[in-house]
């Protein structure tokens, strides 16, 4: 495509969804949430595991800085219970491209933007390998249970607003 006496010649680039996976955006009450607006944003399907995920992995990402974008929540919770998940570092940077967002500017002592993870049998065992190592607990922003993540998460939430 060649316009407007352009020297330079430019082509149409689009972000394509992954054939195997989706997303939904949802948010509790407010008034279940002490006023805390609490992003859940949930992946349903397979990711390839290893580098096939690679493009899964930033589809996740954009998804959630979206949402984050958009809805201007005080928490995100990841929730991947319907994600079938094997292993794939890829995934790590989602939460990488997360803090970049939300905590780029933020002072030493601020709390860094709350970020929780619920997972179920499809993909806990493949995550927690990605973000622990052998013999460690599980991390405190993992959860089986979403009614606990978002417990969490407005704690937390409140906690990185009141800063």
């Amino acid at each position: 495509m060649n316009d407007f006496n352009n020297k330079f010649e430019i082509f149409e680039r689009s972000i394509s969804q992954p054939k195997s996976i989706k997303h939904k955006y949802f948010t509790p009450m407010k008034n279940q949430t002490d006023n805390m607006d609490i992003l859940i944003v949930s992946f349903l399907g397979t990711y390839p595991s290893g580098s096939l995920g690679s493009s899964y992995a930033k589809y996740i990402s954009l998804m959630s800085l979206h949402g984050l974008q958009y809805f201007e929540p005080e928490c995100l919770i990841l929730d991947f219970r319907e994600l079938d998940y094997q292993y794939g570092n890829s995934l790590m940077g989602v939460f990488q491209d997360i803090s970049i967002f939300k905590d780029a500017n933020k002072e030493e002592n601020e709390p860094f933007f709350p970020v929780l993870v619920v997972t179920s049998d499809k993909c806990k065992d493949g995550f927690l390998s990605l973000v622990t190592q052998n013999g460690q607990a599980e991390p405190s922003f993992h959860f089986s249970d979403l009614s606990k993540a978002i417990d969490r998460g407005v704690t937390l939430g409140r906690q990185w607003l009141d800063y």
